[in-house]
């Protein structure tokens, strides 16, 4: 978001580093507590702590648990990713952009703006 900030908008957002980093922790905290509702905190594969099947039997499913993945992790980690993706392309061609102006030589605009004054007064 800083580098967005700096390089779209021109702005410096230093003064909000602190509500980066509360956002950064609390945000997570208010969703950490939703498995204990439904006691879905439990051994459940290799990297996920949200259990999705019932009595270690990986044929019945725990539709709470599968639910709460997909709605706690799954869906914001792709929404995010999304909005990341975006941003980078916005942030690319913003740059580019601007990095084409500013090649575009102010000698050779002012020659043809000159040329282009004349012919108006003739």
């Amino acid at each position: 978001f800083h580098f967005f900030g700096l390089a779209v908008c021109l702005k410096d957002f230093r003064k909000f580093e602190l509500a980066y980093v509360l956002f950064s922790i609390i945000c997570p905290l208010l969703f950490t507590w939703i498995p204990f509702i439904h006691n879905s905190y439990d051994i459940a594969g290799a990297w996920c702590w949200i259990r999705n099947w019932k009595d270690n039997c990986a044929t019945r499913h725990y539709i709470e648990g599968i639910t709460e993945q997909f709605v706690l992790w799954y869906g914001p980690l792709f929404f995010f990713l999304t909005i990341t993706v975006i941003g980078v392309f916005i942030m690319v061609a913003v740059l580019a952009w601007r990095a084409c102006k500013k090649n575009t030589s102010n000698s050779e605009n002012e020659a043809l703006l000159m040329n282009q004054q004349r012919s108006q007064h003739k």
